[in-house]
């Protein structure tokens, strides 16, 4: 009986990661006060992938803190290896005085791409400290949240503007293997007064050579609808990109939040993170997953 207790709890033991969780918050990589990001790894890896999570809230709100939560942390370092990032970056508030209007939007154009090179050099300080967090600077996966998930978008896909051009940063080569979008827009139909120029728009901006996507959008989702998934999906397979669609019926905006702890969500979105880190066989692109919601599953 002592050996059998002995090698159920080596078994269990086997189960994850047996370092010591590590962690450093408020990191800056800018002189900005929105310009620093929290990362969290295990004392334990080498070369581990790098997921950067861009938190949403309209370009306009949001913080770092609730896209490095206890639910990811424990998803992707815990339990599939990867070291977790989460930046805060300069918002429309810090860019843009006053409120953007059809009358300021012209004088406000240009401006706003501070959020795109802030995340880019977010990344980018990432890979240069790899070796801290015994991350592999190769390897890096973008994804984010609503406004976080158009940020995440554009440095996946719209490789038409060096976003770090300027920064401290120019010069480094973003080694994005794969995006996955929770409600990400993707098109110009969402908040139109926000002035993002063509190069910032995902869907414009797709090629071949793009990394793989993984999306998920709610059926209910009252602010970025399914069809802005659907569409980004057609254009990706116009182009050869391997993706996949997961659709919550019912579910609402940033549904894919619940990818942390629900069995039939987390299950292919593991099988894709896999995937794009080399580490498993490509599942079937195209695919379109239907899952029901999850807040009514038993």
């Amino acid at each position: 009986m002592k050996s059998l207790l002995t090698l159920l709890i080596a078994a269990l033991a086997c189960t994850s990661h047996a370092g010591e969780r590590k962690s450093r918050t408020d990191v800056a990589y800018g002189e900005h006060k929105a310009q620093q990001l929290d990362v969290y790894w295990d004392s334990d890896f080498k070369s581990a992938p790098i997921v950067v999570n861009i938190h949403g809230g309209g370009w306009q709100n949001g913080d770092k803190s609730s896209f490095g939560n206890a639910g990811f942390r424990n998803l992707y370092v815990n339990e599939l290896g990867c070291v977790l990032v989460s930046p805060n970056y300069r918002m429309i508030g810090d860019l843009v005085e006053g409120k953007i209007t059809k009358a300021t939007r012209g004088k406000s154009a240009g401006k706003v791409d501070a959020m795109m090179s802030d995340v880019a050099s977010a990344v980018a300080f990432v890979q240069r400290n790899a070796a801290r967090f015994g991350a592999d600077p190769q390897r890096v996966i973008v994804c984010g949240g609503s406004a976080g998930g158009h940020l995440s978008a554009v440095l996946a896909y719209c490789n038409s503007r060096d976003w770090l051009e300027g920064t401290k940063y120019a010069g480094d080569k973003l080694n994005i293997v794969g995006w996955f979008g929770d409600c990400g827009p993707v098109d110009k139909t969402l908040n139109p007064q926000i002035p993002f120029l063509d190069d910032a728009i995902p869907i414009l901006n797709v090629d071949k050579k793009d990394p793989p996507a993984f999306m998920i959008y709610g059926t209910k989702d009252g602010l970025v609808p399914l069809e802005n998934g659907t569409k980004f999906q057609k254009a990706l397979n116009e182009a050869g990109v391997w993706n996949q669609v997961m659709i919550v019926e019912g579910g609402r905006h940033v549904v894919g939040k619940r990818v942390v702890n629900y069995e039939p969500m987390k299950k292919p979105f593991a099988a894709f993170l896999k995937f794009v880190t080399g580490e498993g066989e490509a599942p079937p692109s195209g695919k379109i997953i239907k899952v029901p919601n999850p807040t009514r599953a038993r």
